[in-house]
């Protein structure tokens, strides 16, 4: 079983493919607003270095946001050409799903995108990694109100090094191979051409109208 996994929708551009839940090739990068100029050409090396054909993907999983409006088109662009073009499955992951897979042994885990202003991109699992608060850009208020209400150990895992107190605090790892044995029989396959960006939070243009 092959798998393809990419995600541009932040900072960090990240390309992955895996083998029979074996990582063959990782390429990490912090290409900020130049994700287009490395998706494409991480993608080819990934296949030209291990002699794999394309048309072997078995699936294709992308990061499909919260995050970057530019750089998420850039993802869904991509996985869109290339599923529809070979007939490939693909399965659309959320950014802040991706970081729950390299922590475990919490009763919740919550995964933060920082932005600017106090203002987070959040959702909330429970012990078994399930989704119990959707995606959602709100504020560290907001949040940690929420929190307050649980019982139990939280697990806060965030892009920046930044501490949060009462809780353990994790840096953003993404583990590929447990988010797709996590995710590989439970995540609905789309139709490529259906897949949608989980952008969730307006565009400056948008706020400003």
């Amino acid at each position: 079983m092959i798998c393809l996994f990419f995600d541009t929708s932040l900072e960090t551009l990240k390309v992955t493919l895996t083998k029979d839940y074996n990582i063959i090739y990782d390429k990490e990068i912090n290409s900020k607003n130049d994700h287009s100029s490395y998706l494409v050409p991480f993608i080819n090396e990934a296949f030209k270095k291990n002699n794999i054909d394309f048309k072997d993907v078995d699936k294709i999983i992308v990061g499909i946001g919260p995050g970057s409006f530019t750089g998420t088109r850039i993802s869904i662009t991509v996985a869109k050409t290339y599923a529809s073009s070979l007939n490939i499955p693909v399965i659309g992951i959320s950014s802040l799903e991706q970081m729950i897979y390299d922590v475990n042994g919490y009763d919740y885990y919550v995964p933060i995108i920082e932005e600017k202003n106090n203002n987070i991109y959040y959702s909330i699992y429970d012990k078994n990694k399930i989704r119990i608060q959707d995606d959602t850009y709100s504020n560290n208020d907001v949040l940690f109100s929420k929190l307050s209400e649980f019982n139990g150990k939280v697990a806060i895992i965030s892009n920046s090094n930044k501490i949060y107190e009462g809780y353990d605090c994790f840096n953003k790892s993404i583990n590929v191979c447990e988010i797709i044995k996590n995710i590989y029989n439970n995540n609905e396959e789309k139709n490529p051409h259906l897949l949608k960006p989980n952008y969730i939070k307006k565009i400056e243009v948008e706020e400003k109208l």
